[in-house]
C-alpha cells in the first residue's frame, strides 16, 4: 500500500468545520457513514478514510490491529490534527479502541458502535487452525450476490426495506474486486477474535467514551456493550432498542444526534439508557 501524503489525500474525505472527528468504517467500507455526514458536517471537521485493504490498488493486505492503528495515526499527522474525536463502527470500533489505547493523548472523545473484540470466545471458523481452511469457501461465497442478499438483511430490522437493499448494494460494491474481497474475508476472520488484553487495559483508559449498541445485534450482542462499558471508567452506554448491527443504515439520525450531544454537550456520566 502506498505511503505518504499523496496516499492519504487519495483515500480520505475531509469536509465540514469544527472539532476534528474521524469515522472508522467496518467491513462494509466508508459508504456506511453516508447518511450521517450532512448532520455531522455542521458540527465537525469530518475525516472519512478508506482503511488499508479496501482499495484494489492496496494489493493483498493481511489485517492486524497495529496496521490500522498506524494508518490512523499517520492520517492524524498528515492532517496536522493535535487531538480528535475518534468514532468507529464494528471493525472500525475495534480499531478505534486499539488506537485510543495506543494514542490516548490524541483522543478527546471515543465513540464505538457495535465494536468487534468484546466477545467471550472466538467463533469456530475464526480460530487460527481453522480459518485458513474455511477462507477459500468464504471468499467464494462472498463473490456471489446471493450471499449478501441472504446474509446482510438479517442485520437490519426491516429486511425488505431500503436499508436492507442498500446494505446489500454496499456490500457487493466493496467485494466486487477479488483482491479487496480476499482482504475483507481475512479481516473478518481475524477481527472476530476477542481481545482478552482489553480486560486488563481498558480500566486505565480515561478518555470520555460513548458506546452505542443495537439491542438485538446478532453480530456483536448487546451483552458485549455492557461488558465494555463496565470496563471503561468514563463511559456511557446508549442502547437502540429493537435494532441490529446495521442500525446506522436504518436510523442514522439517532447516531448522529448522540455523537453531537456527546462531544458538544457538557460531559457527565449518566445511568445506562
Amino acid at each position: 500500500m502506498k505511503r505518504g501524503a499523496v496516499a492519504y489525500a487519495e483515500r480520505v474525505l475531509v469536509e465540514g468545520r469544527g472539532r476534528p472527528l474521524i469515522l472508522l468504517h467496518g467491513t462494509m467500507g466508508p459508504r456506511v457513514w453516508d447518511n450521517m455526514l450532512a448532520g455531522l458536517y455542521e458540527h465537525f471537521q469530518v475525516f472519512v478514510p478508506t482503511l488499508p485493504g479496501f482499495k484494489p490498488e492496496d494489493g493483498p493486505v493481511v489485517y492486524s490491529d497495529r496496521l490500522c492503528v498506524e494508518f490512523v495515526e499517520g492520517l492524524r499527522i498528515w492532517a496536522g490534527v493535535q487531538t480528535w474525536c475518534v468514532a468507529g463502527l464494528s471493525l472500525g470500533g475495534r480499531v478505534a479502541i486499539e488506537y485510543a489505547l495506543a494514542h490516548r493523548d490524541r483522543v478527546s472523545h471515543l465513540v464505538v458502535i457495535d465494536p468487534l473484540g468484546m466477545a467471550q470466545t472466538t467463533p469456530f471458523f475464526a480460530l487460527p487452525v481453522v480459518r485458513d481452511l474455511v477462507r477459500p469457501l468464504i471468499e467464494q461465497a462472498f463473490a456471489h450476490s446471493w450471499s449478501w442478499t441472504a446474509t446482510l438483511p438479517r442485520e437490519v430490522v426491516d429486511r425488505k426495506g431500503p436499508a436492507a437493499r442498500w446494505a446489500v448494494s454496499v456490500g457487493e460494491s466493496v467485494v466486487a474486486d477479488p483482491v479487496v474481497r480476499a482482504n475483507v474475508v481475512g479481516m473478518l476472520l481475524r477481527a472476530l477474535a476477542p481481545k482478552p488484553r482489553w480486560r486488563r487495559l481498558l480500566p486505565s483508559l480515561t478518555v470520555p467514551t460513548l458506546v452505542l449498541s443495537g439491542s438485538d445485534d446478532p453480530t456483536t450482542p448487546v451483552e458485549n456493550a455492557y461488558r465494555l462499558t463496565s470496563l471503561l471508567p468514563d463511559s456511557r452506554l446508549v442502547v437502540l432498542d429493537g435494532y441490529r448491527h446495521c442500525g446506522v443504515l436504518e436510523y442514522p439520525e439517532f447516531f448522529t444526534r448522540h455523537i453531537i450531544d456527546f462531544v458538544a454537550g457538557p460531559w457527565r456520566k449518566p445511568a445506562v439508557q
